[in-house]
């Protein structure tokens, strides 16, 4: 989207009409973006803080954390198990608060294991989020990982003009 000189707002219009003409095709059984694939050369990760905290020094982070921007139906696609709470929906959008999924590691690690629908924690920008839903782990870097936290923000409220298309099939790979 980038290269062709889109801004974040229509790169998301456009990754909407891919997602959705992507979808007609016929045996696609889910669809969704991602702005950096598990597995790949490249992610984000970053520390991440407890709502709490004020002072926002690398000194004070609780955990480190993989993010991703994935749209509504990645999760789907991806085979990735919702545990609790809710998915996205293309609602998650710039006006509305922001929220994110986080794994099962995230919740295990910010706040001992207790529940985490509904809680909230803080990026390395300040910004607070409230965990819409919890999904299973995944292998993000490698296959040989030990499990890590990993967080999940909605595409429509963190853009991102780099994506990698999803599609869940049920016909033969050939």
């Amino acid at each position: 989207m980038e290269m062709g000189g889109h801004s974040a707002a229509s790169s998301l219009t456009l990754q909407k009409r891919m997602l959705e003409e992507t979808a007609r095709l016929p045996g696609v059984s889910a669809v969704g973006m991602i702005d950096s694939p598990p597995l790949g050369e490249s992610g984000n990760s970053g520390g991440v803080f407890r709502e709490t905290t004020t002072d926002l020094r690398p000194s004070n982070i609780a955990l480190g954390a993989k993010y991703f921007s994935v749209s509504p139906g990645y999760r789907r696609a991806a085979g990735t198990r919702l545990l609790a709470g809710r998915d996205f929906t293309w609602h998650d959008n710039a006006g509305a608060p922001k929220v994110a999924l986080v794994n099962e590691s995230f919740v295990r690690k910010m706040f001992d294991n207790a529940p985490g629908i509904g809680r909230h924690f803080k990026m390395g920008d300040g910004s607070l989020y409230e965990i819409a839903g919890v999904v299973q782990d995944g292998k993000y870097d490698s296959l040989t990982e030990n499990p890590k936290a990993a967080i999940f923000l909605p595409l429509a409220q963190s853009p991102a003009r780099d994506t990698t298309l999803v599609v869940r099939s049920s016909l033969p790979p050939a």
